[in-house]
């Protein structure tokens, strides 16, 4: 307990001499998830938006939120491609199996985690990854306006329930609202 402890304020005082808020929060599969960007949150969740944009420098970091195995990477698509809508490059992680019975991408208790928009990416399918592992850099692929990360989280698998990602991870500031999570 106080190894966990002094872990996360030693995180907390780094994040806050760089100038950015931690954020580790428990995913349903029983591990804590980690931001899987550094920036301003330029768009939030919504009913027509299932994820949430996070603005930042070309090229910065983007990682694992927890462990996984990346099912899928793509290059190149765009917004007509039927199974990216505008995604550009990106890559999806399942965190938790679900059933087996994949039905056109629904699988109950299955858990993914989305990354849209990247400029480069360093994970290919099949890999195994690691919380906090990097996985790509922010771009500005796709149908898009600017450089930034789209980030979606999916329960019952790749198709199913789009969860908004403040429920699960404390994101900082939002450009929209003007207010930061509280930490």
């Amino acid at each position: 307990m106080k190894r966990a402890l002094k872990a996360t304020v030693v995180m907390a005082v780094t994040a806050l001499v760089m100038g950015f808020t931690p954020a580790l929060v428990w995913a349903s599969w029983g591990q804590r998830m980690v931001l899987p960007v550094y920036g301003t949150v330029s768009q939030e969740f919504s009913g027509s938006h299932p994820g949430i944009d996070v603005a930042a420098q070309k090229g910065t970091n983007v990682y694992a939120v927890s462990d996984g195995v990346v099912i899928d990477t793509r290059t190149g698509s765009f917004q007509g491609d039927s199974g990216a809508y505008g995604a550009g490059n990106y890559v999806v992680i399942q965190h938790k199996p679900g059933d087996s019975n994949p039905y056109r991408g629904y699988c109950p208790l299955e858990e993914w985690t989305k990354y849209c928009h990247l400029y480069t990416i360093s994970v290919r399918p099949g890999q195994i990854v690691k919380r906090g592992q990097l996985i790509g850099t922010v771009g500005n692929t796709g149908n898009v306006t600017g450089n930034h990360l789209h980030f979606e989280i999916r329960l019952n698998g790749r198709y199913g329930i789009a969860s908004n990602p403040r429920e699960w991870i404390r994101f900082g500031f939002s450009s929209i609202t003007g207010k930061g999570d509280i930490w």
